[in-house]
């Protein structure tokens, strides 16, 4: 038993140790109730075995939070310089519950909107969030004021456990001693082992079930110890010719290509497909939309190759799909040699023009339009009214649709446009005038779902009536999926199912649902065969899309969380990161699952090989001929 008037730092260290732990627990359980959604198909046995699961990461978490406290306070109490140490831990200690509760919180908020915990990648987003600070402080109030009370609260308490006397009775070797095995006992808990790989964020998914991982993390921990995402070189196969061959689908071109069609593609702000069809088979919050799909060629098992819009383009514009922790455009591969859509058709004499309604260098659209090949943009800088401005993120869609209309009719044809929608971005702002005039449903983003399918039926009303109308084919989909109250969608795949649809004002393609799986990566192919460019371009884009014209069965691979998952219109294969454990969902019971299984693996390893070989040596494309 330690006297009372012993300068002790063990009891001190504990003592702050476990109440940050008690901290870390209720944030989790405030990251439950935030987004129970996501785990309500999960039992209550399993649940809380995530949440006996999540103290091992929190145990280390906290220790790498205090663990420069640690290596400055053990030289002074080594040293017996008291006064320094209570300085020292009077303006350390803050510092941990203040980052726990606001990296937390926060991403508790954001978790809803990507799909997983954030890593450092946020960090790419510093600029957009700091223009926006104004409207998420009003929008999220009250969670700022509670967070504030329980950090001032937490700091409080955590000063209590400070050694205030000066008095130490122990011999220097003893304080040695201590000193070395606190030294020990924090290396141990932030690596949650003694063997040579230590806790990373992928270890969560591994138990009680992979469904749990993003409850058994805690935002700390995954921006603290996820790594920016840099490649690795992969052997899968004896070369990546091999692999590329194996990747590889041949197909027939499109018998009646379109020549020197203009091409419009449309990317919707945060429209799932459930948005368009409720639980009950009516039609949902886009009947405009939902009237489209009817006249167009649409995709029923589409998906998104990410889940957040900064990854979004990259895979609509140039069939490069989200495989790194980094996004592309911030990433050290920016340079690499990468061909987009629009740059291929300027040399068929396109004009290039991308259109959207933020502020120019918001989440780096325009930065990535002009990287994939479009040489005009316009942004909220450029727009002619900014009255327009919806107080928030930019110009509202109404408006900015009817100007994009208007700037079409002036281009040369033919042209390739792109825009991107904006309204349906939280917090979903809507003009005054429309405040009560769509369907408000059950979640927040559902009105302004509304608004934008109102805003795309007046686009469509306006070009109808100018004379490129009909020589065009107009692409709509989605950047990715949101907030759902489907339990549908909540599903490792469902939270990637998105609206695609080809629509010919001419019929030139049919208007006909297919059931063929795609994805965003898939849109440049599908354009090159549209217009009979194929075979000239086609080595030209990314091997990790195929035209949605030919005949081929579809397939779409994307990552989600730390999974890699692989469809098809036979099965879906789930996969972790190191390829150890794998799930098959078989949608056909005559298949011989085991022999799927392993052809999809083999695939799937061929993809992630081209993949990280073709980042990291540069080679993914030949030289262009011209």
């Amino acid at each position: 038993m330690l006297a009372q008037n012993q300068f002790s730092i063990i009891l001190p260290y504990f003592k702050n140790l476990l109440w940050l732990l008690l901290l870390c627990s209720g944030l989790r359980l405030a990251f439950y109730a935030l987004n129970s959604s996501t785990f309500q198909a999960i039992d209550n046995i399993d649940i809380s075995a995530a949440f006996l699961h999540g103290i091992r990461f929190d145990l280390a978490t906290v220790s790498i939070c205090l663990a420069p406290w640690l290596i400055i306070a053990l030289p002074l109490y080594i040293s017996q310089c008291h006064s320094s140490f209570i300085l020292l831990t009077k303006l350390y200690w803050p510092l941990a519950p203040l980052l726990l509760i606001t990296s937390n919180v926060a991403d508790s908020l954001y978790f809803p909107f990507i799909g997983r915990r954030s890593g450092l990648e946020v960090l790419t987003f510093t600029a957009d969030l700091a223009d926006q600070a104004s409207q998420l402080l009003a929008q999220y109030w009250l969670f700022v004021l509670f967070s504030a009370f329980v950090a001032i609260f937490f700091i409080l308490v955590s000063n209590r456990f400070i050694t205030t006397s000066p008095k130490n009775a122990r011999p220097w070797y003893i304080r040695v001693v201590i000193a070395l095995c606190l030294f020990m006992f924090a290396v141990i808990s932030i690596r949650s082992t003694i063997e040579s790989k230590p806790l990373s964020p992928s270890h969560a998914f591994n138990w009680p079930m992979s469904s749990t991982g993003h409850l058994v993390l805690n935002s700390t921990f995954t921006l603290l110890r996820q790594s920016e995402g840099q490649l690795k070189k992969i052997d899968f196969y004896t070369s990546d010719k091999q692999a590329k061959a194996l990747n590889q689908q041949i197909h027939s071109p499109w018998p009646t290509p379109a020549k020197q069609d203009n091409i419009v593609i449309i990317v919707l702000e945060s429209f799932a497909s459930e948005y368009l069809t409720k639980a009950d088979g009516s039609i949902g919050y886009a009947p405009f939309l939902h009237s489209l799909s009817q006249q167009s060629l649409t995709f029923k098992q589409a998906y998104a190759n990410g889940r957040r819009s900064i990854d979004a383009l990259p895979s609509i514009l140039a069939a490069l799909p989200p495989l790194m922790q980094k996004p592309f455009i911030t990433s050290s591969y920016l340079g690499n040699n990468v061909s987009g859509l629009a740059s291929l058709l300027a040399y068929e004499n396109y004009q290039t023009h991308f259109f959207h309604a933020a502020k120019n260098d918001s989440m780096y659209i325009d930065t990535m339009s002009q990287r994939f090949g479009f040489k005009n943009f316009t942004g909220l800088n450029e727009h002619p009214h900014l009255d327009d401005f919806d107080g928030k993120w930019g110009i509202f869609d109404e408006p900015f649709f009817q100007h994009m209309a208007q700037s079409l009719n002036k281009l040369p044809q033919p042209f390739i446009a792109g825009m991107f929608s904006l309204s349906s971005h939280n917090p979903y702002t809507l003009p005054s005038k429309y405040k009560n005039s769509f369907p408000k449903g059950s979640l927040a983003i559902h009105a302004s779902i509304g608004y934008t399918d109102m805003a795309l039926k007046k686009f469509f009303d306006t070009v109808k009536t100018m004379p490129w109308y009909e020589k065009t084919l107009f692409i709509i989909t989605a950047d990715h999926t949101s907030i759902s109250d489907n339990t549908a969608y909540q599903t490792t795949t469902g939270r990637h199912r998105i609206p695609l649809m080809l629509f010919s004002p001419t019929g030139k393609l049919p208007s006909k649902a297919s059931l063929k799986v795609a994805q965003h990566t898939d849109i440049p192919s599908t354009v090159l065969d549209y217009l009979g460019l194929s075979s000239k371009y086609q080595s030209q884009l990314l091997p990790f899309g195929n035209s949605l014209l030919s005949s081929n069965e579809g397939e779409a691979f994307f990552t989600e969380a730390t999974q890699y998952v692989l469809v098809n219109n036979y099965a879906t294969l789930i996969a972790s990161h190191n390829l150890e454990q794998l799930k098959l969902i078989s949608k056909n019971k005559n298949i011989d699952n085991t022999q799927l299984k392993q052809a999809m693996l083999a695939k799937l390893k061929a993809k992630i090989q081209i993949f990280n070989n073709g980042m990291l040596n540069n080679n993914f494309l030949p030289s262009l001929k011209k």
